[in-house]
C-alpha cells in the first residue's frame, strides 16, 4: 500500500509540472550526473519526459547517462529515439559513432560521424572524431587533413593538435610530434598530453625527458594508474629497478593488476632476488591463473638461468594459453634445442669450440665416419624420427653433411614456388610444395621458415612449433660457427640464400655483396648498414664453392 501511495503522489506531482518546474528537475538531474548518480538522473529525466516540449533533448540526456553506465544497448535505444524525433540531431549521431567505434564497427561509426558533420559542419570536434576513425584504418594523411579542418573551424583547438602529435608519433616523426603536443599543451594543460609527450620521448630513447613529462601528468592526476605504469616502464628502460619496485610494491598491495605484478617480478629478477621473483609469480598466478604473461616471464627467467627444462615447460604453458604470440614460440624452440645440447660444445661466448672453419676437413671425416656421433646417415635417421630431438651441434653437422652429398648445389637450396605460395597466402599449397622440396633439400633453412609459418597461419600450432624448431636449429647452428666480422671468424654456410637469411634475421640492411678468394678459403662478403655505417659480414662458402 505504501508503494502505491508514493507512486500516486509522484503521478500527481509530475502531472502538474510547468516549464519552470521542468527546468528545476533538469537542474536536479544535472547535479545527479555531476555526482555520478546516473540511474537516479535517468529516473528524473523519465519522470518529466511526457511534459517536455523537447523530448529529443531528454532522450539524448538519458542516452548520455547510459553511456556513462557502459550500457551501450540502452544508450543506442535512446539515441535512435532522439534521431526519430529530430533526424538532424548531430550530437546523437556523434555519440552513436563513438559507441560503434568502441565496438569496432568502424564502417558504421564512420558513416554516422559523417552525418553529424553534415548537420553541424561548424563543430570542430566532429572532423576530429572522423580523423580518429581514419587513424584506425591507418589512413594517416586523411586523418591529418581532418585535424587541420578542425583547426580551421576552431583555431588552436588543443584536441586537434594532440591527435596531430599522435599521428606523427606513430610514424616516429619525433620533432613534428613534439611540436604539436607542445601546441596542445600551450592551450590546455591536460595530463594525457603530458603522457603522450613522455611516450614520444620514451620511443626516441630520451628517457630522462620522458620521466620529466610523465611526472607532470602524475602531478595533474595522481590517481591515474596508467601514468604510474608509464613511469615504471621508463625506469625499467633506464634499468633503475629499485625505483621500479618503489612504485610497484605499494600498488600491488592495493589489489591485483597484471602490469604492476609483471614489472615487480621483472625488477626482482634483475636485482637478483630470485626468492621474491618466484614468490610474486606465484601470487600473480593465484589472482590470474590463465594469464600467459606470467608463464612467459617464468620461462624467460629459467631460460636466462640456463634451466632449459623448466623454461620449456613454462613456454609450452604460455603457448597453450596464447598460441598467437610468436615470441613464446621463439623461446620454446630454443629451449628445446638447448635442452638437447651438451654445453661443452660451446666456448664462453656460446660459439662452437670445434665446429668452425678451421676444422672443416675434420668435420668432413666425422660426417663420413660410421662410428662418429656426427655421422651424417645417423643424424639423418635421428632427424627423420624426431627433428626436434637434435642438439644444436647435431643440427649443424646435419646441415654440413647434406652439403657433402653428391649433386648438392648451394645455389638451388631454395624453392621460388614455396615463397610464392606463401606470399600469395595459399598456405596449404605452400605446405605441400615445401614438404615435397624438403625431400631432396633437407637442409633448406628458408623452406622450414615458410613451412612453420604456413602451419601457424592455419592455426596448426603443434606442427608450426615442430618446424620452427628445425628452422631455429639450423639457423642458430650456423650462427654458432663464428662471429662473421672477419675472414678468421666467418660463418660457415652451405647456401647463398642462407647468407641473406642470416642478415635479415639479425635485422640488418643489405648494401652489397662481393666474392673474395684465397689459396685456402673462399668467402662471400656482404655489406650491411648499421647506425648509418657500412660494415662487412663474412661467410665461408667452401662447402659449395671452392671445396676444402
Amino acid at each position: 500500500m505504501k508503494k502505491f501511495f508514493f507512486t500516486l503522489l509522484s503521478f500527481l506531482i509530475f502531472s502538474n509540472l510547468n516549464s519552470q518546474n521542468i527546468s528545476s528537475y533538469l537542474a536536479e538531474a544535472d547535479s545527479l550526473i555531476n555526482l555520478q548518480k546516473y540511474n537516479q538522473a535517468i529516473t528524473v529525466y523519465k519522470s518529466i519526459l511526457n511534459q517536455s516540449e523537447k523530448k529529443e533533448d531528454i532522450y539524448y540526456k538519458i542516452s548520455e547517462c547510459y553511456v556513462d553506465l557502459n550500457m551501450s544497448d540502452s544508450a543506442k535505444f535512446y539515441l535512435y529515439k532522439t534521431i526519430s524525433l529530430d533526424s538532424t540531431y548531430s550530437k546523437a549521431y556523434a555519440t552513436l559513432s563513438n559507441i560503434y567505434f568502441i565496438d569496432e564497427q568502424i564502417d558504421t561509426s564512420l558513416s554516422l560521424i559523417k552525418l553529424a558533420r553534415k548537420f553541424k559542419p561548424d563543430t570542430a570536434m566532429y572532423p576530429i572524431y572522423e580523423g580518429i576513425t581514419y587513424m584506425y584504418y591507418q589512413s594517416l594523411d586523411t586523418a591529418l587533413q581532418l585535424f587541420d579542418e578542425a583547426l580551421r573551424i576552431e583555431p588552436n583547438n588543443p584536441t586537434a593538435y594532440y591527435y596531430k602529435s599522435y599521428v606523427y608519433s606513430s610514424v616516429y616523426m619525433t620533432d613534428s610530434a613534439i611540436k604539436f603536443v607542445n601546441l596542445a599543451l600551450k592551450y590546455k594543460q591536460e595530463a594525457d598530453y603530458y603522457k603522450l609527450k613522455a611516450e614520444i620521448y620514451y620511443y626516441a630513447e630520451r628517457y630522462t625527458d620522458a620521466l620529466f613529462e610523465i611526472d607532470k601528468a602524475i602531478e595533474l592526476n595522481p590517481d591515474e594508474k596508467s601514468y604510474q605504469l608509464a613511469k615504471i616502464q621508463i625506469y625499467a628502460a633506464l634499468e633503475q629497478y629499485n625505483d621500479v619496485l618503489r612504485i610497484t610494491l605499494p600498488l600491488t598491495k592495493q589489489g591485483y593488476d597484471a602490469d604492476f605484478y609483471y614489472y615487480t617480478i621483472l625488477a626482482f629478477f634483475y636485482t637478483n632476488n630470485n626468492d621474491s621473483t618466484f614468490a610474486y609469480i606465484k601470487k600473480a598466478r593465484k589472482f590470474d591463473a590463465n594469464n600467459d604473461l606470467f608463464y612467459y616471464i617464468e620461462g624467460y627467467i629459467h631460460f636466462y638461468n640456463r634451466d632449459y627444462n623448466n623454461a620449456l615447460i613454462a613456454f609450452y604453458a604460455a603457448i597453450e594459453l596464447n598460441p598467437e604470440d610468436v615470441e613464446y614460440f621463439y623461446y620454446a624452440c630454443n629451449s628445446r634445442i638447448l635442452l638437447n645440447t651438451d654445453s661443452n660444445v660451446f666456448d664462453v661466448n656460446e660459439k662452437f669450440v670445434e665446429l668452425n672453419q678451421n676444422n672443416m676437413s675434420k668435420m668432413s671425416k666425422w660426417a663420413n665416419d660410421k662410428n662418429h656421433k656426427y655421422y651424417y646417415n645417423k643424424l639423418q635417421a635421428k632427424f627423420i624420427f624426431d627433428p626436434t630431438s637434435l642438439s644444436l651441434d647435431e643440427f649443424f653437422m646435419l646441415y654440413f653433411g647434406a652439403a657433402l652429398q653428391d649433386g648438392y648445389s648451394g645455389y638451388t637450396n631454395t624453392s621460388p614456388a614455396v615463397s610464392k605460395a606463401f606470399e600469395d597466402e595459399d598456405y596449404e599449397l605452400c605446405i605441400s610444395v615445401a614438404l615435397d622440396f624438403l625431400q631432396s633439400h633437407p637442409s633448406s633453412i628458408s623452406t622450414y621458415y615458410y613451412l612453420a609459418n604456413s602451419y601457424f597461419m592455419l592455426k596448426d600450432y603443434t606442427l608450426s612449433l615442430k618446424y620452427l624448431t628445425v628452422y631455429y636449429g639450423f639457423l642458430q647452428s650456423v650462427i654458432a660457427t663464428g662471429y662473421g666480422d672477419s675472414k678468421e671468424t666467418a660463418f660457415i654456410v652451405s647456401s647463398v640464400t642462407d647468407e641473406y637469411l642470416i642478415l635479415r634475421y639479425m635485422e640488418l640492411q643489405f648494401a652489397g655483396q662481393a666474392l673474395e678468394s684465397s689459396k685456402k678459403n673462399n668467402y662471400d662478403v656482404l655489406t650491411y648498414i648499421e647506425s648509418d655505417n657500412k660494415k662487412l659480414m663474412y661467410f665461408n662458402i667452401d662447402l659449395f664453392f671452392g671445396k676444402f
